[in-house]
């Protein structure tokens, strides 16, 4: 239910070309649950965590150039961070601009959410494996730009990069996945024990 419900918000915020994407999104998503499905039905055996952790960042990663975004930091729409905005409020259009620029990463964030939540003691396992892959995204670019600090394009390549690791780090992982899909999962953990 709360993919249905972000989904209208998360197509307002991106850009209008980029909501057939959505649509392309849910239909990967549905894919994903019938193979998951299939595999419980007929082999007993169900797709192990990391591999659901793996399939859900790269397919956050690869939605956030689908939609037409870059690791420049010339891409940084700021047009969809005005939507619903009276007047200039710092941190509001700071969070609406981070929506609409990472809205696709965010579509599947949520996605995997929801198919973690039906198991409950997956949900360590799951963040597990996006903290380690982010971990070693962080460490090999750090690595790389400070080996290649002298190098004449590390103010306009891998500067960039750097930024938008951080914010992939920051912002996307230990913000939307670990603290907002924290919260959202323990409360359906919490009513799926109550039923």
């Amino acid at each position: 239910m709360l993919l249905y419900l972000i989904t209208p918000l998360l197509i307002l915020l991106s850009r209008p070309q980029n909501a057939v994407l959505f649509v392309l999104f849910h239909v990967q998503f549905e894919l994903l649950t019938r193979f998951h499905t299939y595999l419980q039905d007929n082999s007993k055996h169900s797709m192990p965590t990391w591999l659901i952790g793996v399939l859900v960042a790269c397919l956050s990663h690869a939605s956030f150039f689908l939609t037409g975004h870059s690791n420049s930091i010339a891409s940084v729409d700021l047009s969809n961070a005005y939507v619903g905005v009276q007047e200039y409020d710092t941190i509001l259009i700071g969070m609406l601009t981070f929506c609409s620029n990472w809205s696709g990463s965010i579509w599947w964030s949520v996605a995997g959410w929801t198919f973690i939540s039906s198991h409950e003691s997956k949900w360590f396992s799951y963040i597990l494996t996006h903290a380690i892959l982010f971990s070693i995204a962080m460490t090999t670019l750090s690595i790389s730009v400070t080996v290649l600090r002298e190098h004449l394009f590390i103010w306009t390549v891998f500067s960039p990069k750097y930024l938008y690791q951080i914010a992939w780090n920051l912002l996307f992982h230990w913000v939307v996945q670990v603290f907002f899909g924290s919260i959202i999962t323990q409360v359906v953990f919490c009513v799926q024990r109550t039923d």
